[in-house]
């Protein structure tokens, strides 16, 4: 799923000349379509089939899709309901289908956070001391407001800027 997007991202980039934005583009379609196909929509099949509310319905495919499981709601299994013969391969490929979206969804966050540019260099080589201190065992070592701050003066006066 995620090269999926990643060769649609590019492809729309190439097209339109506008790599950041078809990148936020294809991740926001990814994100709304997986949450339409695998949280919104499934729990009217399991209120219209099992007979549950919307609600509990949603609390299903949360649960399950999360992979907490409680077991509490176990679809095909009143015995007092007939259940079609398609509805649980659905439902498996469903989970299976829906438990990769959610994968992608984490593995875009990921990405978007490896990637982000509102961290200064600056802030980032004293990230990395703060890190390398408390390595050494310096507890008292903080990354606190007034080192972004500074960061972004020096960053403000090497530029020419001030």
């Amino acid at each position: 799923m995620l090269a999926g997007v990643q060769h649609c991202s590019r492809h729309l980039g190439e097209k339109f000349r506008w790599q950041d934005g078809a990148t936020m583009l294809t991740r926001t379609c990814a994100l709304v379509t997986g949450l339409l196909l695998f949280l919104l929509l499934p729990p009217f099949l399991f209120s219209a089939i099992e007979g549950w509310t919307y609600e509990e319905g949603f609390y299903y495919s949360f649960i399950t899709l999360s992979t907490i499981g409680f077991g509490d709601y176990v679809i095909g299994m009143n015995p007092g309901r007939f259940y079609p013969s398609w509805y649980k391969n659905v439902v498996s490929l469903w989970i299976l289908f829906g438990m990769a979206w959610l994968a992608l969804v984490i593995n875009l966050c990921i990405s978007l956070l490896e990637n982000s540019s509102n961290l200064c260099h600056c802030c980032k080589k004293r990230s990395k001391d703060v890190a390398q201190e408390l390595m050494d065992g310096d507890k008292t070592s903080n990354l606190g407001a007034e080192d972004v701050e500074s960061c972004s003066n020096r960053e403000t006066k090497s530029k020419g800027l001030d």
